[in-house]
């Protein structure tokens, strides 16, 4: 398992901020790997240097063990699916009510 300091640099290498999901980790790496490769203006040193990034960052996701608790999965639920949650039995925010200004 890769230390924070590695992450740190394979996410600063890739240019990601510390969200993001692995589909948008892989497309940058691909975005990165072809600007860094040698018949693209590139060095081998700095297609190193992308490639280790994206494997550190892999490997990482890879191995993360998700929870799948009901806690867990609501931490990620949108602001709109949340409120739904919370008023699904208010008699007047409530199913197939509509709220008139």
């Amino acid at each position: 398992m890769a230390t924070w300091d590695e992450i740190c640099l394979a996410r600063e290498v890739l240019g990601i901020g510390e969200d993001a999901t692995l589909s948008e980790i892989r497309r940058v790496f691909r975005e990165r790997i072809k600007a860094a490769h040698p018949d693209a203006g590139g060095t081998r040193a700095e297609s190193a240097r992308v490639s280790a990034a994206w494997k550190t960052l892999r490997e990482y996701c890879e191995g993360y063990r998700f929870r799948f608790t009901e806690d867990e999965v609501r931490r990620n639920e949108s602001p709109e699916e949340r409120m739904k949650r919370m008023f699904r039995q208010d008699t007047q925010w409530g199913p197939g009510q509509t709220r008139t200004p």
